[in-house]
């Protein structure tokens, strides 16, 4: 996350922790690196964004699916 041109929270540890929502490919080969609902540990956070990926859809409560509560996944 950033504010301008200054970073407030890198993409690595945003990520690190959640579920992916959607594969995540490498921008250049196309390549999936991690697929979906997949839990992104430290070194997979880290391997996206070495990859120069710069968006990752996450799982999130407020997209759940679930009809009654919320999946433990989001």
């Amino acid at each position: 996350i950033t504010d301008g041109k200054e970073m407030i929270e890198p993409l690595e540890e945003r990520l690190t922790g959640r579920y992916t929502k959607k594969s995540v490919k490498h921008p250049e080969t196309g390549e999936v690196i991690v697929g979906p609902d997949t839990l992104i540990s430290e070194d997979l956070a880290r391997e996206i964004v070495k990859a120069g990926v710069e968006e990752v859809t996450i799982r999130s409560v407020f997209t759940c699916n679930t009809r009654h509560g919320v999946c433990r996944h989001c």
